[in-house]
Formats: structure tokens, C-alpha cells, sequence
């Protein structure tokens, strides 16, 4: 089984825990990557601003950032990766959480929006997760 940690470290989210777990554990079932496990974390600005500039030299609170891991959980699920997701600016965006949180998985397996065709492979498999997966 697919194991997911969302931890929140500001007290205003922590009841978003639970679903927000069960939600990424559907997606990367969804992407057929069962054997992935992942952190998420919901964090305050203070820390995206922190988090951002110190690992992309980028002085701006991100509404999500992804990071990936090269350590293995025991056993033999590997862990994808780790999701900082700051919920206080998305609705500023007009982004969702569901929406940040399969940005950052896709991230993580290796997507990107650096080219045109890129953004637009990326952005249409993003449309299609939210669709079928619910939260």
C-alpha cells in the first residue's frame, strides 16, 4: 500500500490531513505509480519564502514546491518525493488544493512547464486527474 504523510504545520489545516492524503494516495494510484510513497506539507508563507529562496534563489512565497528524494522507505515502495504546499495563497491564485497538490506530484514524476508544449501536456494531464479523482 501506498503510503502518504501529510503533515501540517500551520494548526489552521491540520483537518485538511486526512482527506488531502486520501486524495494524493488516488492520484498516484490514478497516475499507475502504486509503489510511490510521499510527503506533503502545509506550510505558513514564512516558510515557502524561506523553503523558496533558499533551494531556487527565488525571494517569493510559492503556492507549492516539490522536491525530489533519492532515500527508499523500508520495503520496497520508493518515496517520490516531498510537497510544501502553502494553502493561505491559493485562493489569492484562484488555485485549489487539489489542483496544487497534482502539480507538485507531477512535478515530481518529472513534468514541467518550461517549454509551451510542456506547459500544455503538463496543464491537460492536470485536467484529467482532477476530473477523475475525486477529493
Amino acid at each position: 500500500m501506498v503510503k502518504i504523510l501529510v503533515k501540517s504545520y500551520d494548526k489552521r489545516y491540520i483537518k485538511l490531513e486526512t482527506r488531502l492524503a486520501s486524495f494524493a494516495r488516488r492520484v498516484l494510484w490514478f497516475l499507475n505509480k502504486k509503489d510511490k510513497n510521499l510527503f506533503v506539507f502545509l506550510i505558513t508563507q514564512k516558510e515557502s519564502l524561506r523553503l523558496n529562496k533558499e533551494y531556487r534563489k527565488i525571494d517569493k512565497v510559492a503556492s507549492v514546491l516539490s522536491f525530489e528524494k533519492k532515500e527508499d522507505f523500508p520495503g520496497d515502495k520508493e518515496l517520490l518525493g516531498e510537497i510544501y504546499i502553502t494553502p493561505s495563497v491559493l485562493k489569492s491564485k484562484g488555485y485549489t488544493l487539489q489542483l496544487v497538490t497534482v502539480h507538485g506530484i507531477l512535478h515530481l514524476l518529472g513534468f514541467n512547464h518550461e517549454k509551451l508544449k510542456e506547459t500544455s501536456l503538463m496543464e491537460n494531464l492536470e485536467a484529467e486527474v482532477l476530473r477523475r479523482v475525486d477529493f
